[in-house]
C-alpha cells in the first residue's frame, strides 16, 4: 500500500505484442554510447551494445511514461528478444524493465532481420 497500492498494481499490465514495429529500431546502444551487455533470455548468450537496437523514446500506453524498446537477435536460438525500458529525459533507456522481455514470431523476426542486417548477419535473412 505504501508504494501506491491496487493503483500502482494496474499501471503494471503489459502492451499487446502485436503493436510492435520491427522498422522502429533506429539505433544501437552502443551508438547512443551506452557500455551495457544483455544475455539471452533462453541460452544466457552474452549480446554486447553493438547488437541492442533501441527505439526513439515514446510514451507508455497505461502510464504515459516514456520508454524505449530494445531488441536484440540470438543467432545460438534463432529468435529475436524485445522489451522496453523507462527512458531518461534525454531519451536514453535507463535499465528500469518498463515491459517483460518477449519473444517475437518466426514471421516478425525474420522482418526483424531484414531491416537490420548489419545486426543479425547470422540470420539466414540477413
Amino acid at each position: 500500500m505504501n508504494q501506491g497500492g491496487p493503483a500502482a498494481l494496474l499501471c503494471l499490465e503489459l502492451d499487446d505484442p502485436r503493436q510492435f514495429d520491427p522498422a522502429r529500431f533506429v539505433a544501437t546502444l552502443a551508438e547512443r554510447g551506452l557500455d551495457r551487455c544483455f544475455a539471452c533470455s533462453v541460452c544466457q548468450q552474452r549480446v554486447g551494445p553493438g547488437s541492442v537496437l533501441i527505439t526513439h523514446p515514446g510514451p507508455h500506453p497505461s502510464t504515459g511514461q516514456p520508454i524505449c524498446g530494445l531488441a536484440f537477435f540470438c543467432p545460438f536460438c534463432d529468435h529475436v528478444q524485445h522489451w522496453c525500458e523507462a527512458s531518461s529525459l534525454t531519451g536514453q533507456p535507463t535499465g528500469v524493465v518498463a515491459m517483460e522481455p518477449r519473444f517475437m514470431t518466426s514471421e516478425e523476426s525474420r522482418v526483424f532481420c531484414e531491416k537490420h542486417p548489419e545486426k543479425t548477419s547470422h540470420h539466414p535473412a540477413a
